[in-house]
């Protein structure tokens, strides 16, 4: 018999406990508290929605619309150092020369043959591209050939 008093004692004071603690949480969430103080003047300015007619029989302003300036394309020079017929071999080379420290990237190679050409660069000048590819004549043992490579840039 007292086992199962002090049982239901137990229960009733988890009970009390999670009531507590759910009236803590509204009253932290709902809780009464100060309306904010505003702090200086407030100015409202007049919006003007575009395409709605300030009055009926007004005729609708329509402003011209200016067209985007085109990209303006940006000559950058790259080190074409190989191509290969799938991409994992020009993978591989492309983590050869990663290692070494210089930037690249892997492209389609253009034409119409399949394949891929391992890209050095891009370089914002010729002779930078021409100190890696000494670089990675030396190192690595590859002829790379300087390419200038286009990029284009919006304004």
């Amino acid at each position: 018999m007292n086992k199962i008093v002090f049982k239901w004692v137990g229960l009733g004071a988890f009970l009390v406990g999670y009531i507590i603690l759910l009236l803590l949480i509204v009253y932290h969430f709902f809780g009464s508290r100060p309306a904010p103080v505003p702090t200086g003047k407030l100015e409202v300015k007049p919006q003007t929605l575009t395409g709605v007619s300030e009055a009926p029989g007004t005729p609708l302003k329509q402003k011209k619309e200016q067209p985007l300036a085109p990209p303006e394309k940006e000559r950058k020079y790259g080190l074409s150092v190989g191509a290969f017929p799938n991409f994992r071999s020009a993978d591989k080379m492309l983590d050869k020369f990663r290692k070494q420290g210089t930037e690249g990237f892997i492209r389609r190679t253009p034409g119409k043959k399949k394949g891929y050409q391992v890209m050095a660069g891009p370089f914002s000048s010729r002779r930078e591209a021409e100190v890696v590819a000494i670089s990675l004549k030396n190192k690595l043992h590859v002829s790379p050939k300087l390419e200038t490579i286009i990029i284009p840039v919006s304004k």
